[in-house]
């Protein structure tokens, strides 16, 4: 579970970088202090997002969320 935790998290990473970079080039003045961020402090925020998608992973399987969602259907109407 572990390992499925860290692949959702990888996974978010890699959608969250183009994702904010897009929204910083459609909003410039809103992202004018994270341009020249150094490496270690983006290093963080990365990290950070992997981490995130891990423990929301890991909060679906263990709330039994997940287990509902699957049984029930890809959309609340179908509840």
């Amino acid at each position: 579970m572990i390992a499925e935790a860290f692949i959702l998290g990888i996974i978010l990473l890699i959608i969250s970088i183009p994702v904010m970079g897009i929204l910083h080039m459609c909003f410039p003045e809103d992202y004018s202090g994270c341009q020249n961020l150094p490496t270690k402090s983006k290093n963080k925020y990365y990290i950070a997002t992997i981490i995130i998608g891990m423990l929301t992973h890991i909060t679906f399987e263990y709330s039994g969320a997940k287990k509902l969602y699957c049984s029930r259907g890809s959309h609340p109407a179908s509840w």
